[in-house]
């Protein structure tokens, strides 16, 4: 019985799955029609929601309190990653405020439960239609951020980028089914065999 325990233990070892690895998302907003969408907005393994609506508009997502239009984006906006994630990078633009170096908002950084820092949404050029860029690529193991502004009217966001890695008990690979299954048929193939060398009718 040892010997078969120890057969269907090292079967799980060849069958056992690779360690998850970190897949980088890039989320747009540009294939979304103009209008509302989807609130909480599903999208390459991020999660994007807010109190309002989700208003995209020429490829860009405002968090918006009304469904109308993307006058006002002046609501915070959630981002949830499906896994632990780390270089995080996204775009906001259509600012007021156009002075270099003003803060026109904050990105609360999440593990869990665990807040692991603030770090300030700042203004990098003067033009409010072309994208600044917000760089939290210091942070590991983030799993949410809230995006608030105080700029007049809100901002849109744009370009998400973020290296996810997949929660444990993830749909496997295909390739890793094969591995699973392949250590199953070895465990039961070896298992036959030392049956039929013990019975009585091969003595």
């Amino acid at each position: 019985m040892h010997d078969m325990l120890r057969i269907f233990l090292a079967a799980l070892a060849l069958a056992g799955l690779p360690p998850a690895q970190a897949a980088t998302n890039n989320v747009d907003f540009s294939g979304i029609p103009d209008g509302p969408a989807d609130n909480p907005l599903h999208l390459d393994g991020m999660i994007f929601s807010t109190p309002g609506f989700n208003y995209v508009t020429g490829g860009v997502l405002c968090p918006s309190p009304t469904a109308a239009n993307s006058a006002d984006c002046g609501l915070d906006l959630t981002v949830d990653f499906g896994g632990l994630t780390s270089g995080i990078s996204f775009d906001f633009l259509y600012n007021n405020e156009t002075t270099i170096g003003a803060d026109i908002g904050d990105v609360q950084i999440f593990s869990g439960a665990t807040l692991l820092g603030i770090v300030d949404v700042i203004v990098t050029d003067g033009d409010p239609f072309t994208q600044d860029l917000v760089s939290l690529a210091g942070f590991t193991d983030v799993t949410r951020l809230v995006i608030s502004s105080t700029d007049f009217g809100g901002v849109g966001y744009d370009d998400f980028m973020a290296d996810v890695v997949p929660p444990p008990g993830s749909v496997p690979e295909p390739a890793s089914w094969a591995l699973m299954i392949g250590g199953f048929a070895l465990a039961g193939g070896l298992m036959r065999r030392r049956a039929m060398a013990l019975s009585p009718a091969s003595a």
